[in-house]
C-alpha cells in the first residue's frame, strides 16, 4: 500500500472515530430538542463516512476513493461556510480544528487524484 493512502486513511479513520464519540456523547448528554438530535446525527453520519472511506480507501477498493474525496469536499464546504458565515467573530476557538481539517483535505483529494492518474 502506497505510504500516503496509509496516511489519509489513518487520518480520516482518528477523525472519524472522534467525531463520531463526540456526536454519541452528545446525543447522550445534550438536551434532546429535533434541531440539536439532527445536529448530531448530522456529525454521527459524517462520521460513518469517514470511517468506512478511510478502510475502503487503505484496501484499495474504488467506492474508498469516491467516499474520500466527498468526506474531503464536505469538511472544504464546511470550512468555507464557518469562515464565510462569522465564524471567526463567533466560535473562533474552532479555527486550529478548521485549519487542520482543510490540510487533510487537500491532501486527501491530492492523494486520491493522484490514485486515479496512476490506475
Amino acid at each position: 500500500m502506497n505510504g500516503h493512502v496509509k496516511a489519509v486513511s489513518s487520518m480520516w479513520a482518528i477523525v472519524g472515530v472522534s467525531l463520531g464519540a463526540w456526536a454519541i456523547f452528545g446525543l447522550l448528554t445534550e438536551d434532546h430538542y429535533r434541531s440539536v438530535v439532527e445536529s448530531w446525527l448530522i456529525v454521527l453520519s459524517f462520521a460513518c463516512v469517514a470511517v468506512v472511506g478511510a478502510a475502503t480507501f487503505a484496501r484499495g477498493q474504488p467506492i474508498g476513493r469516491w467516499l474520500i474525496r466527498v468526506v474531503s469536499v464536505l469538511a472544504l464546504l464546511y470550512a468555507v461556510m464557518w469562515l464565510l458565515l462569522g465564524g471567526v467573530e463567533d466560535a473562533s476557538g474552532y479555527w486550529p480544528a478548521i485549519v487542520v481539517g482543510v490540510g487533510l483535505s487537500v491532501y486527501a483529494l491530492a492523494v486520491a487524484r493522484k490514485g486515479t492518474r496512476a490506475a
